[in-house]
């Protein structure tokens, strides 16, 4: 922060940006949809001379809290189906697989509810005071949605507790890569941030 759009899209091997949002901040705010990965039959050494049995994509939807995993799945269905695709929740059967030319087994798992807290809630005053106090002369970042997949549905949301998420590795730290990293530096001034929230007392 601030977004640095440039040095994203040379990070990123890419032209051009998806049209989500004027920025990368505001497009965080939407939910999204990954095509994660994609296999059918084999390629280079193995490659066949066949026609592949079937083809599995797996899709990675991002929920925000105006969009929840219900409508989301919902919608994906549809656009599925109004391609002409006939949706089963099994293997298909041979009687399906004669009958619609276009047949497509359809599986959803750990559907997840995204959460977010007011700037302005008690708990998001205590955290920007104990971490303005640790960082005097360090502006203060907030953001109001992150991207990242975190266990807020399954550990606040049934409790319904207030929360803040405070990230302290650096930015190219290539999260869940072959070579995620740590630097040093951002592990020490973390361990700072943590300090001071742990010791700053909390009021409601």
């Amino acid at each position: 922060m601030p977004d640095d759009e440039a040095a994203l899209k040379a990070r990123s091997g890419i032209a051009q940006q998806e049209k989500v949002g004027a920025t990368y901040q505001e497009a965080l705010q939407y939910p999204s949809l990954n095509v994660r990965g994609l296999a059918s039959a084999s390629v280079g050494d193995k490659a066949a001379n066949v026609v592949p049995r079937d083809a599995v994509a797996e899709l990675d939807l991002r929920t925000t809290v105006e969009s929840g995993p219900e409508l989301l799945l919902d919608l994906l269905k549809k656009h599925v189906e109004a391609q002409g695709w006939h949706l089963v929740g099994k293997d298909p059967t041979d009687e399906e697989r004669g009958r619609f030319p276009k047949l497509a087994r359809f599986d959803a798992h750990l559907p997840e509810e995204a959460a977010r807290q007011p700037f302005d809630s008690p708990v998001g005053r205590w955290a920007s005071s104990a971490i303005a106090g640790a960082w005097p002369l360090a502006p203060l970042v907030r953001i109001r949605m992150m991207g990242g997949t975190l266990p807020t549905h399954s550990i606040v949301g049934p409790r319904k507790a207030p929360f803040v998420q405070v990230p302290v590795v650096n930015s190219d730290n290539n999260q869940h890569a072959y070579d995620e990293n740590l630097r040093i530096g951002h592990y020490l001034s973390g361990m700072r941030t943590m300090a001071a929230l742990l010791t700053a007392p909390y009021k409601d």
